[in-house]
């Protein structure tokens, strides 16, 4: 009996962790310089790819509405 369950402890693979338990990783973080206008510095900032997307979009959307209020 007790042979069997050395050879069962032997047999048995290690626990390894799963692919699918792991975190999933964090998005790369891009940065750029930004001008301020109160300052000849430039100020760097940090965000990801999807929050420098939404930013240019409103910034763009923001500039075509500015323009067409002349």
């Amino acid at each position: 009996m007790l042979l069997f369950f050395i050879g069962a402890m032997i047999a048995a693979p290690d626990a390894a962790p799963s692919r699918d338990l792991q975190k999933p990783q964090a998005e790369k973080k891009i940065c750029r310089k930004v001008e301020t206008t109160s300052s000849r510095m430039t100020k760097r900032v940090c965000r990801t790819e999807t929050e420098w997307t939404v930013e240019d979009k409103s910034a763009t959307a923001a500039d075509l509405k500015r323009l067409g209020a002349r």
